[in-house]
């Protein structure tokens, strides 16, 4: 018998590959899609999802992507290390396979048939979106790469938006004056943190479920409430101590993880990273030019929360005062490039340190 069916599992709950059906709509992790896809519907150009290392922000740009499945086709380039003409390859083949690539591998001709596709995917009610993960490791050459595909948003048109994922030293990068193109276009910023203490047990629960478990679920009580003290709210932490957990439970042929196999779990987990501190974002400049458009994009985040575009929660309590997401409206000055659009507002969306709220004790939610 091996380890899924000696827990009445179809699969491992707890591997770590970014799957959409195991995504865990947490207070903050749904936001982060739902304000995503808020700023695709209003047309941004440019967004910044970042996080320290292990907080799912793969597996919400892939949330995104699937529930937006029907009316965006998405690219993704997971290896910062490309080329910049395996960039232009890569969107290219993903965004318009039935089209050849340019025979001269230009820059200058990729952009022209993009342009030209992506037209013709718009006259037809189908978006585009590129996720670009890992980004804090891209060269040089390849962040000037994706500055020129972004031009495609011009002329009030949005062609084919970005998604920039990566751990919070992209912010810094994005700061350098050398990739400013690329950093003015950026409208919506998103920072991830940890799952909150009550949203521990239920993220829990809720991969086990997804993976075909039944209550009740092999953890005892006592050893669910001490996964968030051990993990942080990590989630990449919490999957690799449960599953480590489950593993001694399985080699003591207990169907129920208790303290002598958490202990064990958590022995074995020495060394593992720890979440990166999530400091508050720090406004722009006071620059107003864009603040009619900025309003109405705050309006729609805020709209998008309230009625859980994506997945109800029911069981969330709704945030006290200490508690409501921040959303800062600042711009940056428009650049001389008059070929560039003028940057539009930055929406940062943000929670006070320690203060996001979890949901109210009850079943997982499902996506």
């Amino acid at each position: 018998m091996d380890f899924e069916e000696f827990f009445g599992l179809k699969e491992n709950p707890f591997r770590l590959a970014p799957e959409p059906k195991f995504f865990f709509p947490g207070i903050l992790h749904r936001m982060a899609v739902e304000t995503l896809a808020t700023a695709l519907t209003a047309g941004e150009p440019a967004m910044l999802l970042t996080g320290g290392q292990g907080l799912g922000k793969t597996l919400v740009a892939r949330a995104l992507a699937f529930h937006l499945r029907d009316e965006v086709d998405s690219v993704f380039l997971p290896n910062p290390h490309l080329a910049p003409e395996e960039i232009w390859a890569v969107v290219h083949k993903g965004l318009l396979p039935a089209r050849p690539l340019p025979e001269s591998r230009a820059p200058e001709d990729f952009f022209v048939s993009l342009k030209s596709g992506l037209d013709e995917k718009r006259a037809q009610n189908k978006g585009s979106l590129v996720i670009v993960d890992q980004a804090q490791d891209l060269s040089p050459a390849a962040m000037d790469t994706l500055a020129y595909l972004s031009a495609l948003n011009m002329e009030g048109e949005t062609r084919l938006p970005l998604l920039l994922v990566g751990r919070l030293s992209l912010e810094d990068r994005l700061r350098d004056s050398v990739l400013g193109d690329l950093a003015d276009r950026i409208s919506i910023r998103f920072r991830l943190a940890p799952l909150s203490r009550p949203e521990t047990p239920l993220y829990v629960q809720h991969r086990l479920k997804t993976a075909g478990g039944r209550e009740p679920y092999p953890f005892h009580s006592a050893v669910l409430a001490q996964i968030h003290k051990a993990t942080g709210g990590l989630p990449r932490l919490i999957n690799s101590l449960c599953e480590r957990a489950m593993m001694a439970a399985f080699v003591d042929g207990r169907k129920v993880v208790e303290k002598p196999q958490f202990d064990r779990a958590l022995t074995s987990l020495a060394g593992e990273p720890r979440p990166e501190p999530t400091p508050a974002p720090e406004a722009g400049p006071g620059w107003f030019k864009h603040a009619a458009v900025g309003v109405v994009v705050v309006l729609a985040l805020l709209v998008a929360f309230l009625l859980g575009r994506f997945w109800p929660h029911p069981g969330t309590k709704a945030p006290t005062t200490a508690q409501t997401p921040s959303a800062t409206l600042s711009s940056k000055p428009p650049t001389a490039d008059a070929s560039s659009p003028p940057p539009g507002p930055t929406v940062v969306v943000t929670y006070p340190a320690g203060s996001v709220p979890g949901p109210a004790a009850g079943p997982a939610p499902t996506p």
